[in-house]
């Protein structure tokens, strides 16, 4: 037993001195944690705004985009009727004398009888 006292005080006091240095290591541990957990917190805020800005110019493009398109179909759509309005115009154009032509070959059949 005799033997054995100075390898259990040995013992005693290494446990002692790794239960102080770990009390010291423990706050450190924290701040460490603590730290990463606030690096880790930007980065994903940092992330957020990056996506956030990407999908506010994909919606800004595609807005205009939408524009674009929606210019060129209103332009054609324009050149259609405008193309419409003077295909009725030739065509009354057209009709005009041969309504003429009708009156005047009515008036000529009357005259003839």
């Amino acid at each position: 037993m005799y033997a054995l006292a100075p390898t259990i005080t040995l013992i005693a006091m290494n446990s002692t001195c790794n239960m102080q240095g770990q009390q010291q290591q423990q706050p450190r541990r924290m701040q460490q944690m603590q730290m990463q957990m606030q690096q880790q917190r930007q980065r994903e805020l940092q992330q957020a705004k990056t996506e956030r800005k990407q999908r506010q110019q994909a919606k800004q493009q595609l807005k205009e985009n939408t524009k674009k398109t929606h210019k060129k179909w209103y332009k054609k759509m324009l050149k259609a009727h405008e193309k419409k309005e003077s295909d009725r115009e030739n065509a009354e154009d057209k009709t005009m004398p041969i309504k003429e032509k009708e009156a005047e070959l009515s008036c000529k059949i009357e005259q003839v009888k």
